[in-house]
C-alpha cells in the first residue's frame, strides 16, 4: 500500500500546512498528546504533528485510534475516514464544523487556476491507480 504513514500537504496558509494523514501502519495507535496527535507502533514514534495543521485523517485496516485523540480531531474540525486494509471505504467520524474557512478560500481560488487543476487530478488519478490492489 505505500508508505505506512503518509502526510500529504493540501496548501499552505499564513505558513503553516494544512494536511491530510494516511496511516496505514498495521497495528499502529493514534493518540493525543497535549493539542498533538502522536502515532505510534509499539514503542517506536512514527509521527508526531500538532492537530491544527491536520485537515483530515484516513485510516487503513488494522489502525486503533483512543477516545481522547478522536474527541481532539472532532473538536478542531478534522474529519476521520475509515477504510478497510484493501481501501473500502468503512465509514467516517465527521466533525460537527469545518476547520478552516482559509483553506475554503484557497480552494476557491484554486478553481480559477487550470494548470493547477489539471496537476492535481492526475495526481489523484494516479495515485488511485497505484493504490489498487
Amino acid at each position: 500500500m505505500g508508505e505506512s504513514v503518509a502526510v500529504h500537504t493540501l496548501c499552505r496558509i499564513g505558513g503553516i500546512a494544512v494536511s491530510v494523514l494516511y496511516i496505514k501502519e498495521q497495528g499502529s495507535c493514534i493518540q493525543k498528546k497535549s493539542e498533538r496527535i502522536v502515532v505510534t507502533r509499539g514503542s517506536r514514534t512514527l509521527l508526531e504533528m500538532p492537530v491544527s495543521n491536520i485537515e483530515n485523517m484516513a485510516l487503513f485496516g488494522n489502525v486503533q485510534m483512543s477516545m481522547q485523540a478522536l474527541h481532539m480531531l472532532l473538536a478542531q474540525g478534522v474529519n476521520v475516514s475509515l477504510f478497510s486494509f484493501s481501501g473500502k471505504y468503512l465509514g467516517q467520524a465527521a466533525s460537527d464544523s469545518s476547520k478552516n474557512i482559509f483553506l475554503r478560500f484557497a480552494q476557491y481560488e484554486l478553481c480559477n487556476q487550470l494548470t493547477r487543476r489539471l496537476e492535481i487530478a492526475k495526481k489523484i488519478v494516479d495515485n488511485k491507480v497505484r493504490n489498487q490492489i
